[in-house]
């Protein structure tokens, strides 16, 4: 029957979608992660450069310079990421 092929085709598309939903919902968790992450550390970066954020620890030589450095090299680590990410996005979703 004609009707048999028509849902079996149906079906198979079914399967599809509902693959590549899956699939772009685990891309989406896994691009907010990333999100997430580069704002905390943009959030903390102007507590990094105030000196009055380092109390007792102040006195250390070089301890403000040092945590802002860090947080730079994890912050341009995460744009690489994040840069990463998009272009396999992009290329997955363009082939696809």
């Amino acid at each position: 029957m004609a009707s048999g092929k028509v849902l079996e085709k149906l079906r198979q598309l079914y399967g599809k979608v509902e693959a590549d939903v899956k699939r772009w919902t685990t891309l989406q968790e896994e691009a907010l992660s990333l999100l997430r992450t580069t704002a905390n550390v943009l959030a903390r970066l102007p507590a990094l450069e105030d000196a009055g954020s380092y109390g007792t620890l102040a006195p250390l030589p070089g301890l403000p310079r040092l945590l802002l450095a860090k947080q730079l090299v994890a912050l341009d680590e995460l744009i690489a990421q994040l840069q990463e990410f998009l272009d396999g996005m992009q290329a997955s979703w363009g082939a696809g």
